[in-house]
């Protein structure tokens, strides 16, 4: 009997634990954005719930989802009660925001599915919306990171938002392609299923080149394989996703030749590339990729004021955590794992505790075929403090360079 009140009283406590967390999320969201309603459920994974808002006024409204600290995955969908699809956010991360605009009387109907987890999740209605979600990370770390979580199955994703347009597409891997300067005007394309087109690439000098391929409205999936003068394939992203990415660093000037093809759905598409902006960590410049991913990095913070600051090197076998004690002044801090040549094909997975044990963030992303995005966790707090930060590879061995940012 003690037994069985131990364990209700270990669930009451878990249960409070993670009712704080999504609590301090909302109170966060509330505090920058005008949210005009919302809706919670407890979801179980594959499960999903509706909040439904109707425009007051022509314009626009967004939403965003996010949930407690079990929900590794949302998927976020806004369509009407017809059931046209506005947009979809299947991002692998434990929140997502979409967008949709129309005339007064227009009932839109957001549906938050789990993914990946399962726990509390609430979706808050933003009145006059941005299109993309506001930087909110910062306040309150776990909730707004990129989290732990899978992205949906290609087979899953149902048709493309109808708001996606192939301009739109270039301007969003614009701004997500932070530390990266494009060269010149993107290059245009057309598609048919299963169709492969060819562009050659200048690359006028050495150093580190980023090269994307862009899908448009109707275009499911890419692959992207850029090849040497010599013949040789130097890198390839097959992840069959609707934009297709790869970096390649090259001792000289030169040219390269990209193939691109169409692995589902037909239509326009955009080839862009892009040369590294800015100066890697010293510490990282011994080895390319962790180099490449230090400048992402950097700019990354500095947009939120803070400055990069390499700790140590690590070394991630597969077998076990590495754990570091990373001394974190009053206010936020960033921890960022950035991955050797070695770690690609691999996964870095990072969790943050305070020095109570007490899970502060973790980011737990999917093996990706070429890059992935850097694993990074935010915590603030109002002192100073000792965090512990357990760093984890997956499907790969090889060396890890412990970033942390800071005021």
């Amino acid at each position: 009997m003690r037994v069985a009140v131990a364990i209700l009283v270990a669930m009451s406590l878990a249960m409070q634990a993670r009712a704080q967390d999504v609590e301090a999320c909302e109170r966060a969201a509330r505090e920058s954005l005008p949210v005009v309603a919302s809706g919670r459920a407890f979801l179980l994974e594959r499960e999903s719930h509706v909040v439904e808002h109707r425009l007051a006024r022509d314009g626009c409204v967004a939403f965003l989802a996010f949930g407690s600290a079990g929900v590794r995955d949302v998927d976020l969908l806004a369509h009407t009660t017809s059931g046209d699809v506005i947009e979809e956010d299947v991002e692998p991360r434990a929140w997502g925001w979409v967008r949709a605009c129309g005339d007064e009387g227009l009932v839109v109907a957001a549906v938050a599915h789990v993914h990946a987890g399962r726990g509390e999740v609430r979706v808050l209605a933003i009145d006059d919306g941005p299109e993309r979600a506001p930087e909110l990370g910062r306040e309150v770390g776990a909730c707004f990171a990129r989290s732990a979580g899978r992205g949906r199955p290609l087979t899953d994703a149902g048709e493309a938002p109808a708001m996606r347009s192939l301009e739109r597409a270039i301007d969003d891997a614009d701004a997500r392609a932070i530390g990266w300067r494009a060269v010149g005007a993107a290059a245009r394309g057309w598609l048919d299923p299963g169709a492969t087109e060819l562009h050659r690439v200048a690359i006028d000098r050495a150093g580190c080149h980023r090269i994307d391929a862009i899908g448009g409205p109707d275009v499911r999936a890419l692959s992207l394989v850029v090849i040497g003068a010599d013949g040789r394939e130097i890198a390839r992203d097959d992840r069959r996703r609707r934009d297709a990415s790869v970096v390649l660093c090259p001792g000289a000037a030169g040219s390269v030749v990209v193939q691109v093809q169409a692995r589902a759905g037909t239509g326009a598409y955009a080839l862009r590339h892009r040369v590294v902006e800015g100066e890697p960590l010293d510490e990282a410049r011994v080895d390319p990729r962790a180099s490449v991913e230090s400048v992402e990095l950097a700019a990354t913070l500095r947009a939120r004021g803070m400055t990069p600051r390499a700790i140590a090197w690590g070394l991630a076998d597969g077998r076990g955590a590495q754990a570091f004690e990373v001394e974190a002044g009053a206010g936020c801090v960033a921890i960022a794992a950035l991955r050797s040549r070695e770690l690609e094909g691999g996964d870095l997975d990072v969790r943050v505790a305070d020095a109570q044990g007490r899970l502060v963030g973790w980011d737990e992303g999917a093996p990706s075929v070429d890059r992935g995005p850097i694993p990074v966790v935010w915590s603030c707090a109002d002192d100073a403090r000792t965090l512990r930060v357990e760093v984890r590879a997956q499907d790969a061995t090889g060396r890890f360079l412990l970033v942390t940012g800071a005021p």
